[in-house]
């Protein structure tokens, strides 16, 4: 069974949403002169391999334990070698079968080859289908801070199936939860409660997807309201390139920072900050014994992209009142400061529980 959604109306910016029971390539919908190729992350090569009779006639990238490091010059630079290879051109599709850093590489090698060609998404982690997937951002890291190269290039498609959902870990669970909860605490409070009382609830995904599309319809190139999905990021990006942590860890690590600094700033009612940092551990979100420095931060903190003529900007909600989807910047100029105080006095609070 296929079931389209269309979830949002501004098609030049948001790719079509689709549901299926089963990943099949022939449900793609690429016509047959059409060249197609895929960059397929190598833990879902049976995902690849069931997708259709004629598979074995596709390239195929395979990308083998795709992790953050990955997502370099050095690993588009195969991507487009491997197109170049197989004599793709302007009109051929590229299909991305696998997690973040598959699609984000992929997505970033499709922007450039041949100043673009199409591209189809099939995440097959919690957290791409919430989040890599949905919004048409394609990366790489740079040394100075995590996807700080990247263009914004969404795919014509994107096919979300649950067959690799019983693959996940706990980590991969968490991880696209982090990114749910995030997306919740600004702009739906009752899924947020849901959520936390029953994180396997499937709909959620779902509703996660539809709130992020309209976000990213409201404000496509993030001059505004679509900085609000990157609460938790700014230091949670910062902790995950210095410590090598699971993106989803570090995030809500960076939600539980962030809040404090909310807090601090009379933004966030220190009842509510309390009440996250609950609904967090309970979710199965850890805290760390042993934090890096603050000054080991502080230069991803000044590359982050969100900062606005060399102020450090955070997305601050104040955990009462979700954000409407409407044109609004969502932004909060800290100063280093405040930043160094709340980080020290968090993690100083944390050594001693």
């Amino acid at each position: 069974m296929i079931e389209e959604r269309p979830i949002a109306t501004s098609k030049e910016y948001i790719s079509t949403i689709v549901w299926e029971d089963h990943f099949q390539i022939e449900n793609i919908g690429c016509e047959p002169k059409r060249k197609m190729l895929a960059v397929v992350d190598s833990k879902v090569k049976w995902l690849w391999k069931k997708a259709g009779a004629d598979i074995s006639k596709i390239p195929v990238f395979y990308f083998d334990q795709p992790s953050e490091n990955l997502k370099s010059f050095k690993t588009v630079q195969s991507v487009l070698k491997f197109l170049f290879k197989n004599e793709a051109d302007r009109g051929s599709v590229l299909v991305a079968v696998g997690g973040g850093v598959t699609l984000d590489v992929a997505g970033f090698a499709a922007s450039i080859f041949k100043r673009g060609i199409e591209w189809i998404a099939v995440p097959t982690t919690l957290l791409a289908q919430v989040d890599a997937s949905v919004g048409g951002k394609t990366a790489i890291n740079y040394p100075a801070g995590k996807n700080s190269i990247g263009t914004f290039y969404p795919p014509s498609k994107v096919i979300i199936s649950p067959d690799c959902a019983n693959t996940w870990t706990d980590v991969h669970k968490l991880e696209g939860r982090a990114e749910m909860f995030k997306i919740f605490v600004c702009f739906d409070h009752e899924a947020k409660d849901q959520l936390v009382a029953d994180p396997n609830e499937s709909t959620l995904t779902n509703r996660s997807i539809e709130i992020k599309a309209k976000v990213v319809d409201c404000d496509p190139w993030e001059n505004h309201l679509r900085a609000a999905l990157n609460y938790g990021h700014t230091i949670g990006h910062a902790l995950e390139l210095e410590l090598g942590m699971a993106h989803g860890l570090s995030v809500a690590l960076g939600i539980r920072i962030e809040n404090a600094v909310a807090n601090r700033m009379g933004i966030m009612k220190k009842r509510r900050m309390k009440q996250i940092e609950s609904e967090l551990d309970g979710l199965g979100f850890p805290i760390r014994s042993e934090w890096p420095a603050f000054e080991n931060l502080l230069p991803y903190l000044r590359q982050d992209k969100k900062n606005v003529r060399g102020d450090i900007m955070l997305c601050l909600p104040d955990g009462e009142t979700p954000w409407l989807i409407e044109p609004r910047d969502p932004r909060t100029k800290v100063s280093e400061e405040i930043l160094k105080s709340v980080y020290e006095s968090y993690i100083s609070s944390t050594s001693r529980a």
